[in-house]
C-alpha cells in the first residue's frame, strides 16, 4: 500500500481512545435517530422559511434527505462507525437547517438542538468516536495489515500521556 493511501485509510477510522466520547457518541447518535425518525413521520415544510417558498416536490425532496441523513447517520454513529463522514454530513446539514428554517424565522423551534448537534457533530469529525468503536477495531485490523509507528501511538495508546499523541 502507498504511503498516501495509508495515510488516508488511517485517517478515516483512527481515533482518539477517550472515555468520554462513549456517552457523548451514544446519546447523539440516538437524538439524531430520533430528530430523523420525526422528521420523516412529519415531513412538511414550516411556513415563512426558504423551505416553504419552496415547490412542493423540492421541499419535499431536501426534507426526505435530511430524515435519511439523520436516521442513518444516528444508526451508524451509536456503534461508530463511519464517524468522520457521518459527523460531516450532520454539519453540513445543520448548516443548511438553520440558515433556511430557523434563521428566517428569528431563531424559533429547535436552533437550540440543531446547534449542540453540530457541535457535537464537528467534536466527533475531529477526535472520532473514541474507546469501544467499530472504527476504532478497523485501525486497529488495518494498523496488524500495515504496520505504522506513527497510527501505532493513536490506535492503541491507553492514556493521553502517549510520546506521540499530539502529532
Amino acid at each position: 500500500m502507498t504511503l498516501k493511501k495509508e495515510k488516508l485509510l488511517f485517517s478515516l477510522f483512527v481515533t482518539r481512545p477517550a472515555w468520554g466520547m462513549i456517552p457523548a457518541r451514544i446519546m447523539f447518535g440516538t437524538i439524531l435517530f430520533l430528530h430523523g425518525l420525526q422528521r420523516l413521520l412529519m415531513i412538511r415544510a414550516d411556513a415563512g422559511t426558504f423551505l416553504g417558498e419552496l415547490p412542493g416536490a423540492a421541499a419535499f425532496v431536501i426534507l426526505l434527505m435530511f430524515s435519511i441523513v439523520e436516521l442513518l447517520g444516528g444508526a451508524l454513529i451509536i456503534p461508530g462507525f463511519l464517524s468522520r463522514i457521518v459527523g460531516f454530513t450532520v454539519i453540513i446539514e445543520m448548516i443548511f437547517s438553520i440558515f433556511t428554517e430557523r434563521i428566517p424565522v428569528g431563531f424559533v423551534g429547535d436552533v437550540r438542538l440543531e446547534m449542540l448537534l453540530f457541535s457535537i457533530a464537528a467534536m466527533i469529525l475531529f477526535s472520532g468516536p473514541g474507546r469501544f468503536s467499530v472504527d476504532r477495531w478497523i485501525a486497529r485490523k488495518l494498523l496488524a495489515k500495515y504496520p505504522s509507528k506513527k497510527w501505532e501511538h493513536y490506535v492503541i495508546a491507553e492514556t493521553p500521556h502517549c510520546e506521540h499523541w499530539y502529532e
